[in-house]
């Protein structure tokens, strides 16, 4: 998560990287497919640490979710 500070008050927001993997978690639960279509939609408008990602989502064992989602946005 990362901190800012916002009129005098220290405020959390998820970072997209952690926001990814948690929509990669729970594709693999669910299967849904609005799961895969943010995580696309958070890659159209920013910019993540991939090697986080990568290392994460072996952590995670949702390594091989994360390679289907990025193959469907390079399309």
């Amino acid at each position: 998560r990362q901190v800012k500070n916002i009129f005098g008050s220290d405020i959390y927001f998820t970072s997209a990287e952690d926001l990814i993997l948690i929509k990669l978690q729970w594709f693999k639960e669910s299967e849904s497919s609005r799961q895969k279509e943010d995580i696309i939609s958070i890659l159209k408008i920013t910019s993540i640490d991939e090697a986080y990602i990568e290392k994460m989502t072996k952590e995670l064992d949702v390594a091989e979710v994360w390679k289907q989602v990025k193959e469907e946005y390079k399309k």
